[in-house]
């Protein structure tokens, strides 16, 4: 009788830590689902995130930092998928810390240069969330555009993908053929493989672009912040960060897998 009940206490036991584990996976999969929903939102209907900043107090900048980190987290994800698949070295957590970097700073730097020009009626805190919300969107945008052309570039030159002579298999080295590790474009004389590398430039351009567009629109909602201040702002602080960012990573990507 005292094994019967052991054994049952043991069923037991396995099947809440079954429950336990699915209540996790499934809470995890929504809240993964609702950072990408509203990525979407911030990206693609911009005008319904505007709307939610004039009906609703701002988002805390935890909350919204929370958001910036899920998304970045997402475009980690997606990289591993596609390093697992192409058999790549993971390389681009570094090339995606570019982007993170300037988002991150830049959510810093545009407050104080929007000070600078005397912004009338502008507070630290909902000016830090909304620049990390439109940031997170776009570093979603930027990597999972990039990914998406990459993943048919090598689709299109699978075997020429692994017949690949890059010893660290590095995207930017397949990418060129095997002859550069740096973030030159790529210069292919033969072969399909590395159209996809000046789609990509135009793909970080037009993320720019876009996300600088929708951050005008929601602090020009949420604060009254004249939309060419943040145009004139977001530019200078790309012009002052990018420089500095890119140097830094450069030093470490080359530091990692070796100059060409």
């Amino acid at each position: 009788m005292c094994i019967v009940t052991d054994e049952m206490e043991r069923l037991q036991t396995g099947g809440d830590m079954l429950d336990a584990l699915r209540n996790w996976l499934s809470r995890q999969t929504r809240d993964r689902l609702a950072v990408l929903a509203k990525a979407c939102r911030i990206t693609f209907r911009p005008s319904t995130y505007v709307e939610e900043l004039r009906s609703r107090p701002g988002t805390t900048v935890g909350a919204a930092f929370k958001f910036f980190l899920a998304c970045v987290g997402l475009a980690l994800a997606a990289e591993a998928v596609f390093s697992l698949t192409f058999d790549t070295a993971f390389s681009d957590i570094v090339h995606h810390s570019f982007p993170i970097l300037v988002a991150l700073l830049g959510s810093v730097t545009l407050y104080a240069l929007l000070l600078l020009l005397g912004t009338p009626r502008l507070h630290f805190k909902p000016t830090l969330a909304t620049a990390l919300e439109t940031g997170g969107a776009a570093v979603l945008l930027m990597v999972g555009l990039a990914l998406a052309l990459l993943t048919a570039d090598f689709l299109a030159s699978y075997q020429e993908v692994k017949s690949s002579p890059c010893g660290h298999r590095t995207i930017i080295c397949l990418l060129s053929g095997g002859t550069l590790t740096t973030y030159d474009l790529p210069r292919r004389t033969t072969g399909t493989l590395g159209w996809s590398g000046p789609l990509i430039l135009l793909v970080i351009l037009a993320t720019i672009v876009h996300s600088v567009r929708v951050l005008a629109r929601a602090l020009e909602a949420s604060q009254g912040v004249a939309p060419w201040r943040t145009y004139l702002v977001a530019l200078t602080s790309l012009v002052l960060l990018s420089p500095a960012s890119l140097l830094t990573i450069n030093l470490i990507y080359s530091a990692l897998y070796g100059r060409p």
